[in-house]
């Protein structure tokens, strides 16, 4: 059973090192739709062409005829991000086959920050799990171990705390499991990210029943 081995995931290297674009046409995070089963595949073309991009991988292990094998699968399944201008952008469509459809990140800053903490929560080498359908946790800071200082949301599996980092655009994210003595939570999201309409619901209501 052929196993290939970690690809390039970030182009170039220091891509996630820079400082967020400014979010003008010339320079932009684009979310890039590709076909099933294509992210790898784009992502060669990508670096043939010279474009900056960053597909998010996470290690998979499994037994095959007695031996460990590793493989790299796509965080979020047909999606990668380019960071492009909108030239680039144009180009993608009709150079690449494989991509379905390019979007523009709303928030650029935002999403910049969330790629940046998904990358350091992958580099960390703790166990990651896919996150889709998200529903709204506690905001929380993780105040010990190699993802200190990481903020996100927790929910709960069973017995279990899962830290949530999730990019709103996609309602997609990566969760790892935290123990509740390395959170602390937190008021609200940070950037004066709204809230889900229930969780302020619930706010004013506590914030009524304890002035009265």
């Amino acid at each position: 059973m052929p196993v290939l081995p970690l690809e390039t995931y970030v182009f170039p290297e220091d891509l996630l090192d820079r400082d967020a674009p400014p979010g003008d046409e010339s320079d932009c995070w684009y979310v890039v739709h590709a076909r099933p089963r294509a992210e790898k595949v784009v992502a060669r073309w990508l670096v043939l062409f010279g474009t900056p991009f960053y597909l998010p991988l996470y290690a998979r292990k499994f037994y095959h005829r007695n031996r460990l094998i590793t493989s790299y699968l796509p965080l979020f399944p047909g999606y990668l991000f380019v960071r492009a201008n909108i030239d680039q952008k144009i180009d993608l469509r009709w150079k690449v086959e494989h991509v379905v459809r390019t979007l523009k990140a709303p928030d650029q800053d935002e999403f910049h920050r969330k790629l940046l903490d998904i990358r350091r929560l992958l580099d960390s080498g703790v166990p990651v799990t896919p996150e889709e359908r998200l529903q709204p946790g506690q905001w929380v800071e993780i105040r010990s171990g190699p993802l200190r200082g990481l903020e996100g949301k927790v929910v709960r599996r069973g017995k279990n705390f899962r830290f949530v980092i999730e990019l709103d655009f996609l309602k997609r994210g990566v969760s790892c499991e935290v123990s509740g003595w390395q959170l602390r939570v937190l008021d609200g999201p940070p950037n004066g990210q709204q809230l889900p309409k229930r969780r302020r619901r619930r706010r004013r209501r506590r914030r009524r029943s304890s002035s009265g």
